[in-house]
């Protein structure tokens, strides 16, 4: 766990020099980031100005979803995005293989090792959202909360990265997963609205099932204090089988990879 740790630090030491590299990105980022989430914001105020709530939420409680949502896309778009969209071409030209020699885990090496550092900008934006949104709802956020939220929005990362991590994993199996990969990014936006929307069989899938829509809805709940016992006590549960599946699944997978060809 140690050494994996020390692994983890070198590829995102490595990953922010090749970023400081290229820096005019960093600026286009921050720009298309800027112009996504004003739109994003003004179709919400467009609805809200037609509407009091979206399935009982208010617009302060809708934007404080959404400004989770951008929390965790960021993240996700920083960490392994990237490695994860390309890993279907590299597993058959033969490029992971040098991955799978190394003494270290063999997930984080493969979908962690393009990191997108030019992103960071996109959590300054996310910043200025979460506080329009408490602004909007008029009150001051409880430190404490806001903190556990953000602290449910990175465990949801360990979710996703399992789902993304059993998609990729077909690449064993089936010739091409990309589309797979695709829905599954597409799939996330679910998340970015409050799930109270959705038709019931809609929200057990989305929650239980493929559980995206708790992405951002469980944590902006913490925040607002709403989240009950019961639905933390599932997310961990959720959390740790998704995980344990997913890892398993990926030795299974391991055992049937024979290099490019």
């Amino acid at each position: 766990m140690i050494h994996d740790l020390k692994v983890f630090f070198t590829l995102i030491a490595f990953n922010i020099k090749v970023t400081l590299a290229y820096r005019a990105s960093l600026v286009i980022s921050l720009i298309l980031n800027i112009l996504w989430v004003v739109s994003f914001i003004i179709f919400i105020e467009v609805i809200f100005q037609n509407v009091v709530t979206l399935g009982g939420v208010s617009k302060g409680e809708t934007l404080l979803i959404m400004a989770f949502y951008y929390l965790f896309t960021n993240i996700s778009d920083i960490f392994y995005r990237d490695s994860f969209e390309q890993f279907g071409e590299k597993m058959r030209t033969g490029y992971i293989d040098m991955w799978l020699t190394k003494p270290a885990s063999s997930r984080m090496l493969m979908f962690m090792s393009n990191m997108r550092f030019d992103y960071i900008t996109a959590i300054a934006v996310t910043v200025a959202l979460f506080a329009y949104a408490f602004r909007t709802l008029n009150s001051t956020p409880d430190i404490h909360l806001l903190l556990f939220g953000i602290g449910i929005s990175l465990i949801a990362h360990v979710i996703f990265f399992s789902v993304l991590s059993m998609l990729a994993t077909l690449n064993f199996w089936l010739e091409k997963t990309d589309t797979l990969n695709m829905v599954a990014w597409q799939l996330t936006q679910v998340g970015r609205y409050p799930r109270a929307i959705y038709t019931s069989w809609a929200r057990i899938v989305f929650t239980y099932v493929l559980p995206l829509a708790i992405l951002a809805n469980l944590p902006a709940e913490v925040a607002l204090k709403i989240a009950t016992t019961e639905s933390i006590i599932v997310f961990f549960a959720i959390t740790i089988t998704l995980y344990i599946v997913s890892f398993l699944f990926w030795k299974k997978g391991l055992t049937r990879y024979s290099s490019a060809g």
